[in-house]
């Protein structure tokens, strides 16, 4: 889980960075994607410095894979809404959509094989 919120953050972090550098008009809106992709990084780095807080920084990315997941829904549909967008901006945002319900998706898993896990070791 840690590898994957490591891999994802920096992945969002490239979407914002480019989707920022390819835009004519510098938004910066555009780094959004950076900004929860540096989360999440911060989050797997934690994990691997300090067990303790494992637990709790992974909660915290799953977490803001979820908002990504929703501001890029919210994103979307008030472009759409709007009429005309930007196509560099709807990917952009698509693809920050896809990046966090893929980490989100794999955070449901690892939290549900981690609870099965824990059920399945005997008690004393």
């Amino acid at each position: 889980m840690v590898k994957h919120s490591l891999l994802f953050g920096i992945l969002l972090i490239l979407n914002g960075i480019a989707g920022y550098a390819l835009a004519e008009s510098k938004s910066p809106t555009a780094l959004i994607p950076s900004a929860l992709g540096a989360i999440l990084l911060l989050c797997g780095i934690i994990s691997m410095q300090a067990e303790n807080l494992r637990k709790h920084a992974m909660h915290l990315s799953a977490l803001v894979g979820l908002f990504g997941v929703i501001g890029a829904i919210g994103n979307l549909a008030r472009s759409l809404a709007k009429g005309d967008p930007s196509t560099l901006g709807l990917t952009m945002t698509l693809l920050m959509g896809l990046l966090s319900t893929a980490y989100l998706v794999i955070c449901i898993r690892s939290f549900k094989a981690a609870r099965l896990a824990r059920q399945a070791e005997p008690r004393p």
